[in-house]
């Protein structure tokens, strides 16, 4: 006895499209960019329903859970409580007089030396 195979359906580009509700160009931009898989039959692209289901749970973006945790930073709003600070300590940066921060300026801003190597 022979058994029977049954064949996948076979969607077209423009079926695709239609299904999904968007252009042609995107469903080509999709299957060039390998986010949808497809098949290739005698130079032309098919989908099967398995690669078009396979596509849409990868497209799924789930919503954040809300997070109940009633311990939350004031000034960041972190889960944690208190947020880590970085840097120097507050005070402790010295003040710079006007020559100083004219100097800073023009080597932040000014035209690079021209004895100076660059990489």
């Amino acid at each position: 006895m022979s058994e029977s195979v049954t064949l996948p359906q076979l969607y077209t580009i423009q079926e695709v499209a239609e299904y999904l509700g968007v252009s042609v160009d995107t469903v080509r931009r999709e299957y060039t960019g390998s986010r949808l898989g497809y098949t290739r039959i005698g130079g032309r692209i098919k989908f099967t329903e398995d690669q078009i289901t396979e596509y849409l749970k990868n497209q799924r973006i789930n919503p954040c859970k809300k997070n109940n945790t009633p311990d939350r930073s004031a000034s960041t709003g972190s889960p944690n409580g208190g947020a880590q600070t970085t840097g120097a300590a507050r005070g402790t940066t010295p003040i710079l007089d006007k020559r100083d921060v004219h100097r800073l300026a023009q080597r932040t801003f000014g035209k690079p030396n021209s004895h100076l190597r660059t990489g």
